[in-house]
């Protein structure tokens, strides 16, 4: 999440400077996000989807698919406004660097997240909410449903990642995503899950 932002900011500051430290600041926020976590979790915060698909045979085709990480875990937590706002970062980077900054590794690395988020997201879906990870999955623990704050975020992620991507999944659950804010028991979520 961390790198995806950093990547949106200082894209930005280099299009607007044309100060080439912006782009070397970012190709090392990038490097490590692409990096994998896989065997050393301190190495990079891609993940493949294995704790997530060894759980369920059907998807094990999709086992080496990648989503990034927002938090260093293991197994892997596969939060979900982590992997959206590292996907518009990695967007944004391959629209508006240079390729000796990592121009082409940023759009790479965006269409295999963007192919597994598509992957993931019924299962952020809990008919009412979005999940705010996969935890439930991988360790078993109770479904974590946030407060409207990152619901929201959800949503208006992965209707940005609609847009520039065209992805009838996305839009799926983003108009799905929409209709529970909209729904008046849903919308008791946030007071049904605020903290004291």
């Amino acid at each position: 999440m961390a790198q995806g932002q950093i990547l949106s900011t200082l894209v930005r500051a280099y299009n607007l400077t044309k100060d080439v430290r912006y782009l070397e600041t970012g190709n090392k926020a990038l490097s490590f996000m692409l990096a994998s976590g896989e065997e050393d979790m301190f190495a990079g915060c891609s993940k493949t989807l294995n704790d997530f698909c060894k759980q369920n045979e059907r998807l094990f085709r999709y086992s080496d698919s990648i989503i990034f990480e927002e938090y260093v875990s293991e197994p892997s937590s596969y939060v979900l406004n982590g992997d959206l706002f590292a996907l518009i970062g990695l967007y944004d980077w391959s629209k508006g660097s240079i390729s000796s900054y990592g121009k082409e590794e940023a759009s790479e690395g965006f269409a295999h997240g963007i192919k597994s988020l598509e992957v993931l997201l019924p299962y952020y879906d809990y008919y009412g909410w979005s999940a705010y990870d996969l935890m439930q999955y991988t360790y078993g623990s109770a479904v974590h449903l946030e407060n409207n704050y990152a619901h929201n975020c959800h949503i208006y992620c992965l209707n940005t990642l609609a847009d520039v991507t065209g992805s009838d999944i996305l839009q799926r659950y983003t108009d799905v995503f929409k209709d529970y804010v909209l729904d008046e028991f849903w919308r008791q979520t946030d007071v049904m899950y605020k903290e004291d």
